[in-house]
């Protein structure tokens, strides 16, 4: 694998842009729309016989998915054998309860598996299984955010920094919602914690409970307020606390999470945590918010260093997301392998924690957030764009950081924010033609932006005043170009055959 040059404290070099290919991005695009995002409707008993499985599993708990319309009272009755009892049911009408059994064993969970499976009633059971955050706590060594830099966010931020119509659920910790850097990007609604059962995610203990306020921070910290860190977008911000003040947390008040999210409008989830097991439950939980309700779900890969992906990001209905180092390789912590979708920053990331501060750590959560809040600058660029659209443009751009394509260590590459804003603003069949030159703004002011979509190489932008004088060419970078006028007036601009006429004032 060849690094990309980076910098070590002083934002001196970024990776090189790679011309976007009109080839990547279609086979992406094609790939995406007709990968089937399915549950195996047989609901296979799996992985009980497996140790690991049980690994994560609380003692005891587990996850009955019973057939609509069922009374799950008079189901539960049905195990009493076992003294089974119902501890929670779903609260977003996923028809599923948690039922806690008087023998924490394995032996009794499998048995108490094997026996809710025959049950005509249950489409499945299963151990309920334990989440964590996929955070490393680093001291303070950079004294800017690197992160936003070599995601040429900076260029990126010149075309849109965000609508507050595009909301980004944060599947979390609680999030500290009064930050001065996060405030203005929430909306009346804050969220819902499903650890404490309330309306309000604010996180429990403000010392240890930090992962979610600095999730966020990356996502959408408030651009251009004179405070503190710029987040990847001015979106609106959502919280669904899902994991408690020790970065813990069971998959069941995830996928409540993931539910309640997608049922609130959320264009983007961001999911820093997981687990080392999968779960039917938590599968068929991200496949609605994916398939059914448009949602582009964000998550980490996780900090085992492994070659395994975690849960929920092994799904393909997710985008799985492993961080990048300094040195412009990926960090030794990150997890890989055949889930592993794209690359981020993750390794001496500042953002925001609670009560005002900042403090700088590594991991896939933090590489996760960059990807969530450049997703959603997709979407405010171009509201037309669907999740699969979004999904595209991000591997189908991203740098990359090994052998040409797709590999199992870092992905489709290193996101790049510019190239993938700049297709996103045009995405679509008739603007994406080979035979069209976009102006940004007609008439432009002062100086005029184009998108050539998929130019030849080396191609030139040439511009002619009304005479037909020629006044200026200029090369065509990431398929952009700009020129700034000598006064006001009508010009022509042309790249090769494609010709366009537009108006400076």
């Amino acid at each position: 694998m060849t690094p990309i040059a980076l910098f070590v404290f002083g934002m001196t070099s970024r990776p090189a842009p790679q011309p976007v290919s009109w080839e990547r991005l279609e086979e992406r695009r094609l790939a995406i729309a007709s990968e089937p995002i399915t549950l195996d409707t047989t609901y296979p008993l799996r992985n009980i016989n497996d140790p690991d499985y049980w690994r994560d599993a609380v003692p005891g708990r587990f996850i009955v998915k019973y057939r609509h319309g069922v009374d799950a009272g008079e189901l539960a009755k049905s195990f009493s054998s076992f003294g089974a009892r119902i501890l929670k049911h779903s609260r977003t009408g996923a028809d599923f309860v948690v039922v806690e059994i008087n023998d924490p064993s394995v032996e009794a969970g499998s048995d108490f598996v094997r026996t809710a499976y025959a049950h005509p009633d249950v489409l499945w059971a299963e151990p309920l299984l334990k989440a964590r955050a996929f955070l490393i706590p680093n001291d303070p060594h950079w004294k800017d955010q690197w992160g936003p830099y070599v995601m040429y966010m900076d260029l990126a931020w010149d075309v849109s920094q965000g609508s507050k119509s595009v909301i980004v659920g944060i599947v979390d910790q609680g999030v500290d919602y009064t930050h001065p850097d996060l405030a203005a990007n929430f909306g009346s609604n804050k969220g819902y914690d499903f650890v404490d059962d309330d309306s309000d995610p604010f996180p429990d203990d403000l010392y240890l409970e930090f992962h979610g306020t600095h999730v966020s921070g990356t996502v959408a910290g408030v651009l251009n307020n004179g405070v503190g860190v710029s987040g990847m977008a001015n979106i609106t911000l959502l919280s669904a606390r899902c994991l408690d003040e020790t970065g813990s947390g069971t998959y069941d008040d995830i996928i409540d999470g993931i539910r309640w999210c997608a049922q609130q409008g959320v264009k983007v989830i961001s999911m820093s945590l997981g687990g080392s097991s999968g779960s039917t439950t938590l599968e068929e939980a991200v496949n609605y918010a994916y398939d059914t309700m448009g949602v582009l779900l964000v998550a980490a890969a996780g900090n085992d260093g492994l070659g395994n992906v975690s849960y929920p990001a092994s799904y393909s209905a997710c985008v799985a997301v492993g961080a990048l180092d300094t040195t412009g390789n990926r960090a030794w912590f990150s997890n890989y392998g055949y889930a592993l979708d794209v690359m981020a920053p993750g390794v001496g990331i500042v953002s925001t924690v609670p009560q005002g501060g900042y403090e700088y750590y590594d991991g896939t959560s933090m590489a996760t957030p960059h990807v969530s809040g450049l997703s959603a600058l997709l979407f405010s660029v171009n509201t037309s764009l669907t999740n699969k659209d979004a999904r595209a443009i991000l591997e189908g751009t991203a740098i990359d950081m090994g052998n040409a394509g797709w590999d199992m260590y870092t992905g489709y590459g290193l996101v790049d924010g510019h190239a993938a804003v700049t297709i996103a603003q045009s995405w679509g069949a008739a603007s994406l033609s080979r035979d069209r030159i976009i102006i940004q703004q007609n008439p432009a002011r002062g100086t005029a932006r184009f998108l050539i979509p998929f130019p030849e190489p080396g191609a030139a932008l040439s511009v002619y005043d009304i005479s037909g004088r020629l006044m200026d060419r200029v090369p065509v970078r990431q398929m952009t170009a700009s020129w700034t006028a000598p006064g006001p007036g009508l010009y022509f601009a042309r790249v090769g055959q494609r010709r366009l006429s537009f108006i400076v004032e």
